[in-house]
């Protein structure tokens, strides 16, 4: 009984484990994402002020 326990335990612990991860990477992929539309804009600025020289 006590081994079932400890396997529940360990399956709990994983599953949550895994559940973390998925969603730190969801949200590490949409920081990489908006920072990348950011140096987009701040290009398309720069390449506008340049153009006004």
């Amino acid at each position: 009984m006590k081994s079932n326990k400890v396997l529940i335990i360990a399956i709990a612990i994983l599953l949550l484990t895994t559940i973390g991860i998925s969603i730190y990477s969801i949200y590490q992929h949409d920081n990489t994402r908006f920072t990348i539309n950011r140096l987009e804009l701040e290009k398309v600025e720069l390449l506008k002020k340049l153009d006004s020289l």
